[in-house]
């Protein structure tokens, strides 16, 4: 028995909880009259008519009450429990009652709920306007399709245009970058207002005359953020000689990286770290091959596994100093990219994980099987006769292996301490530059180790340390006034790559004071590049340039 059988509601929950069908589904400026579905099908159908008795002339306004005649018209509306729904919505035809007027007949409409020969009402139309903006086409019409709104992928996409550019604030402080169409091949160019954070206009290309055509028609820009790049200095010179142009920061300190793995990488030698005390030597193998070979074939055959690895091992590192890639190598050795990574990146030649001799039955009794080979017992059935009595219930197999082992001198792991060997690590000049580039508190202390050894082993090491650490502090700090003396010393060095780094920051003197000293930067623009990005590849190829700007200068 229900709750209202028993009683228990009062009579003004009773009115709350028992809620009409005109009161669940709301049909504004309409009355419904029925709701129905019918078996087998998905469709929910209301019926509804206009409430008004009256209707004006859309030529003259005359307000009329003759009806002429009736008609049917079947929008789609919002879903019931993601089920679709279609009206059934008797419209009236007026006579126009003015004698003036041209127009004899015309139908009622109810602007605010559906638009003159509109086949879905405006709350649907807003809802696939909202879901093309964040799935586009076809990715928006499959989620049209489970929430129960039926439209295709060209009926959003031509939502969407038909939806328009919005009107964007006239921007003052601007960023400016380009954007792949296709990477290495075709390019465009997009501008950023940096005070509200929303993409002002997307350009065809990456042309100077293409900014400078955009930059003449809104001269209210007083600042141009950008990369270092020459093609936009020159685009906002000509288009806005008025604005202050901003260098950004991050590609400077990305500048600096560079003349410093080029100045390591001309030492390639002496990126090396040992570790263990004294002088940087060759790098030896991490274990010592014995000098007797051995005889039993589960040794030789990991002996000659190891010598084929670590021949593959010395062809990277070989390859690599010559220049080639990570792709490169791994095609010419026929290795996997996951292994030349691996030998690339250990400082060393990575060894196997020795694994113990014999079975893990045999384990238990390994201590007493070396107690009585040094006590002088060499005879494997012996000893296996003896374990047996210990409760060891296997065949001898594992014994005259462990006991071959012991005869030739070769280690079991077992019972032996791992020892590390002398070897030397190599790192690449990115990987020192990192440590050339950062702050010294912020490393660790096995990096800040590193980095002592380093700076000892090339003098021009030292001096691109000062250079470096100078240049990174000025920037972050926001200390346009050191700039003087760093490009001074930078240029009176002996270090090519930074006379070279110096040489265009003097070049573009204006542009790096300023981006040294406020507070604007592309970081931004790079962030709109990536949603940019994203929704161009959502698109697939119907991703043009109407569309994409349609998507992308709408706010999030």
């Amino acid at each position: 028995m229900n709750r209202f059988a028993k009683g228990k509601l009062t009579e003004k929950q009773k009115r709350w909880a028992m809620l009409t069908i005109d009161e669940l589904i709301t049909l504004p400026g309409l009355r419904m009259l029925d709701v129905r579905q019918e078996p087998g099908q998905e469709t929910v159908d209301i019926s509804a008519n206009v409430l008004s008795q009256s209707a004006c002339c859309p030529n003259c306004q005359a307000e009329s009450y003759a009806v002429h005649s009736r008609y049917e018209r079947h929008p789609q509306d919002l879903p019931i429990q993601e089920k679709p729904v279609r009206l059934w919505l008797s419209v009236r035809r007026f006579l126009c009652q003015n004698p003036s007027c041209a127009r004899k007949t015309f139908v009622e409409q109810v602007s605010s709920f559906l638009v003159r020969s509109a086949r879905r009402t405006n709350r649907v139309t807003q809802r696939l306007v909202n879901i093309s903006l964040s799935a586009g086409g076809n990715g928006g019409a499959r989620l049209s399709k489970q929430e129960g709104l039926i439209a295709s992928g060209d009926t959003l996409l031509r939502l969407l245009r038909r939806l328009g550019v919005p009107d964007c604030a006239l921007p003052e402080i601007l960023g400016i970058d380009d954007w792949a169409w296709r990477k290495g091949l075709r390019y465009g160019t997009i501008l950023c207002d940096l005070v509200t954070h929303r993409v002002v206009d997307l350009l065809l290309d990456r042309e100077s005359d293409s900014v400078v055509t955009w930059l003449v028609a809104h001269p209210q820009v007083t600042v141009v953020s950008r990369d270092r790049g020459t093609g936009y200095a020159d685009a906002i010179k000509r288009g806005a000689p008025q604005a202050i142009q901003v260098a950004d920061r991050w590609h400077l300190l990305e500048n600096l990286f560079d003349a410093v793995e080029q100045v390591l990488g001309q030492h390639r030698a002496a990126l090396t770290i040992n570790t263990t005390p004294g002088e940087p030597g060759p790098l030896v193998p991490a274990v010592v091959v014995p000098i007797n070979l051995p005889t039993n074939k589960r040794a030789l055959g990991q002996l000659r596994s190891r010598e084929s690895r670590y021949a593959l091992y010395e062809q990277t590192l070989a390859l690599r100093d010559q220049g080639e890639n990570l792709i490169t190598i791994a095609r010419k050795l026929e290795m996997s990219t996951t292994t030349v990574t691996k030998y690339l990146k250990a400082g060393h030649f990575p060894e196997r994980k020795a694994q113990p001799v014999g079975s893990k039955a045999l384990r238990p009794y390994t201590a007493y099987l070396d107690q009585r080979w040094a006590e002088g017992c060499h005879v494997a059935k012996q000893l296996w006769r003896e374990i047996c009595q210990q409760g060891y219930d296997r065949s001898p197999s594992a014994v005259f292996i462990y006991v071959s082992h012991l005869r030739q001198g070769l280690p079991t792991y077992h019972n032996q301490p791992t020892t590390i060997p002398a070897t030397v690590r190599r790192l690449a000049p990115w990987q020192a530059a990192h440590l050339w580039t950062t702050f010294p508190d912020t490393l660790q202390p096995a990096e800040r180790q590193d980095l002592a050894i380093l700076r000892q082993a090339q003098p021009d090491f030292e001096q691109a340390y000062q250079l470096a650490q100078a240049f990174i502090h000025m920037v972050h700090n926001c200390v346009p006034t050191k700039l003087n003396k760093w490009l001074h010393d930078a240029l009176n060095g002996t270090l090519t790559p930074f006379i070279t780094l110096a040489t265009g920051l003097h070049r573009d003197k204006a542009a790096v004071l300023a981006g040294i000293a406020l507070p604007w930067s592309n970081g931004q623009v790079e962030g709109q590049i990536n949603r940019l990005k994203t929704l161009k590849r959502q698109m697939y190829g119907r991703a043009k340039l109407d569309l994409l700007r349609i998507r992308v200068m709408r706010p999030n």
